[in-house]
């Protein structure tokens, strides 16, 4: 049986977030997905020109594929609508994470009909600004991942609490996520608790980054009020069963313990003083997180979502 196929299209240095949707639509669906990274900046320029060459002679794209899924650069970025847009299947779907559809979403929406975008979709529910946008959580594959549980007796000689931020974003992505207040806070901690470390991710690719995550029993995710959902990190770490705490998370089902500049020193000390807790839960979120983020489930929604698209004129 021949299957209906979509094109994939990001900045190589979002890429790792829509190879999961390549993933959970070739496996879990009745599409085929295509993916592909390009570089948005004009020092790429001969890279693109290249790249629209390639795409201009496989005709076979505009003919067998009938919906492109595209991050928030083919509304936002010149050069990308430039040297791509119009290559791409007309009905096109936006799919973000990215705090730039907020700041930008005045700017942008006038674009949306122009370029042919069908769904806004958005994989963290504080973007939702007008109702139009569809959540659909980011996918994580749940098969390939084991729980790294201790048992409560390790909790006696080392609790590891820690916090991850991308080196990327700089000092602003840091400050965003509160890192001063949460390591200030464990700090406080390791005063009256010798069996409390602290250990602080940045500066390392996705898969040393998660390796490193192995190593800690609580994650801290987000301790400020710019933020409203728990990023990829805490995911993964809700996947691995490490508790998550975070301030505020939009997606209300969510079994993540709640806390703020005021209370992350009580919570952290329940935890401390009742490993148990942290196993309880760490299952808890792991459990949620398969529900909530697994690829069959998402599947299902995005291959919904793409035949409505296509009944579409």
């Amino acid at each position: 049986m021949n299957k209906k196929r979509v094109v994939l299209m990001i900045r190589r240095d979002y890429a790792g977030m829509f190879h999961r949707l390549y993933t959970a639509i070739n496996k879990y669906t009745k599409y085929e997905a295509l993916h592909v990274t390009y570089e948005s900046s004009p020092k790429y320029k001969a890279i693109a020109q290249y790249c629209v060459q390639e795409i201009t002679a496989q005709q076979k794209w505009k003919l067998m594929r009938k919906i492109a899924i595209c991050d928030l650069a083919i509304v936002s970025d010149d050069f990308f609508r430039l040297y791509y847009s119009n290559r791409l299947p007309q009905k096109k779907i936006v799919y973000t994470g990215s705090s730039h559809y907020r700041r930008d979403y005045n700017n942008l929406s006038e674009k949306y009909k122009e370029l042919g975008v069908r769904r806004i979709v958005i994989s963290t529910p504080d973007l939702k600004l007008n109702g139009n946008e569809i959540y659909i959580p980011a996918p994580f594959n749940m098969s390939s991942v084991k729980c790294v549980q201790k048992d409560v007796k390790d909790f006696e000689k080392k609790i590891v609490i820690g916090h991850i931020c991308s080196a990327k974003h700089g000092n602003a992505g840091f400050k965003r996520k509160g890192y001063k207040i949460i390591k200030n806070t464990v700090k406080e901690l390791m005063k009256d608790n010798k069996n409390v470390k602290w250990k602080f991710i940045t500066g390392k690719t996705n898969k040393e980054a998660l390796e490193e995550l192995k190593k800690i029993d609580i994650l801290v995710e987000s301790i400020n009020g710019d933020t409203g959902v728990i990023g990829y990190s805490g995911i993964e770490a809700s996947a691995h069963g490490i508790p998550v705490i975070t301030q505020k998370d939009n997606d209300m089902n969510n079994p993540v313990i709640y806390a703020n500049e005021e209370t992350l020193y009580n919570e952290l000390d329940k935890l401390i003083k009742k490993p148990r807790l942290i196993i309880k839960h760490g299952l808890e979120q792991r459990v949620w997180c398969k529900k909530r983020h697994g690829y069959k489930v998402i599947a299902k929604r995005l291959e919904r979502m793409f035949d409505g698209v296509l009944k579409q004129k």
